[in-house]
């Protein structure tokens, strides 16, 4: 579905990406894993189209998407949760809802999606009328991921959903992906809670200084003692 290959970025003269790999297949949950400043946020950005490649390539269902335009690649069915969850705070609960599916044009299957985001997060039906702003942490993040599945996309990215947020709203945010991959939507989170990320995800990648160091299943990345050391926190 995803295929990244020998991706380099950089912030004008300073590279941040150097050659980062890594494939996601459909139906699948994959997490990309590493310490503050490994590249993760920007590999998210640059597949979302918020930053131009240098180098290297992307493909989307066997289509080069590199540089393609960030409401393109909506349309195309990629929507992004940023990270520190960035809700319109001074609009409603529905209405981040419906700006959230503004690439839509099927008034009838944009309903159909707000009320499948609400029987996700009964939560969000309570407050509908709510301004954004007043909301939890944890309620923000379970809109931002509402925003996003009302493109309905066939790919989520997440950029690290827990942060900042208590642990049982973490704990429920993470089995709420669960849920939406049970539905068929392929999901690839980048996460700092390695354990968490690998509890749930098919395959992981792991980004050290700009460059996947480590690959493999979400086992085999958690019962690797050395990698688990040097990587992931232990």
């Amino acid at each position: 579905m995803l295929e990244v290959e020998h991706l380099a970025v950089s912030y004008g003269p300073l590279p941040a990406l150097h050659d980062v790999n890594f494939n996601v297949d459909e139906g699948q949950i994959v997490a990309v894993l590493g310490t503050n400043g490994a590249g993760k946020s920007t590999t998210l950005k640059t597949l979302v189209g918020l930053m131009r490649p240098n180098a290297g390539s992307i493909r989307y269902r066997g289509e080069p998407i590199g540089g393609v335009a960030t409401y393109d690649l909506l349309r195309r069915g990629i929507a992004l949760v940023p990270e520190g969850r960035r809700v319109f705070a001074h609009s409603t609960v529905q209405e981040n809802l419906e700006l959230g599916a503004i690439s839509r044009t099927s008034n009838a299957e944009i309903q159909q999606s707000f009320e499948r985001i609400y029987a996700l997060f009964p939560r969000l039906k309570d407050r509908r009328t709510q301004l954004a702003g007043s909301l939890s942490g944890g309620e923000q993040q379970m809109l931002a991921i509402g925003r996003a599945m009302a493109s309905k996309p066939a790919l989520l990215l997440l950029d690290e959903p827990s942060m900042g947020l208590a642990p049982i709203f973490v704990n429920q945010i993470f089995e709420l992906l669960v849920e939406l991959n049970e539905q068929g939507t392929t999901i690839l989170v980048v996460e700092q809670n390695a354990n968490l990320a690998l509890e749930i995800a098919d395959r992981a990648y792991v980004l050290d200084g700009g460059r996947t160091v480590l690959s493999g299943s979400a086992d085999e990345i958690m019962n690797n003692e050395a990698v688990t050391a040097a990587y992931l926190g232990a």
